[in-house]
């Protein structure tokens, strides 16, 4: 959106102030809508563009997290999609971690599939206060 459309009202007035919620939130539809014509919010992504080759310079030199619990959340992508072997190769960086494609979510897993999310992170909390071990060293779609 134009930052000077949205900072007059005229996106909002015309009615371009819209974004649909995940599944399941259709509740908070009216919040997503009031939030999504935010100034601050307009080339929110910008950012993250200009610095991507920077970041993943620094991320190239993360060789491993030790010993720390690794949960990979993964939105169902195609297999020969090389954001899928990304996602697959950040289990390596930890000997206890697991990681869970979440069928039918985007981009924003936590919108769309948030009983999965809830589920997974779980089962890591309840593993760290000693209960039984998630299944790490493991992908599985669900």
């Amino acid at each position: 959106l134009d930052r000077l459309r949205v900072w007059s009202g005229w996106e909002r007035l015309t009615g371009h102030c819209h974004e649909t919620p995940g599944k399941g939130l259709n509740r908070l539809a009216d919040l997503y809508n009031a939030r999504s014509c935010r100034l601050e919010y307009v080339d929110g992504g910008l950012g993250e563009y200009l610095d991507f080759e920077t970041s993943a310079r620094q991320a190239a030199r993360l060789t491993t997290f030790g010993n720390k619990p690794l949960l990979v959340l993964s939105r169902a992508e195609n297999s020969q999609s090389p954001w899928d072997g990304e996602q697959e190769a950040l289990k390596s960086l930890s000997p206890i971690s697991w990681r869970v494609i979440a069928r039918d979510a985007g981009h924003k897993i936590y919108q769309d599939r948030p009983e999965l999310v809830l589920a997974q992170m779980s089962k890591l909390i309840a593993w760290i206060r000693g209960g039984p071990a998630p299944p790490f060293g493991t992908t599985k779609t669900e």
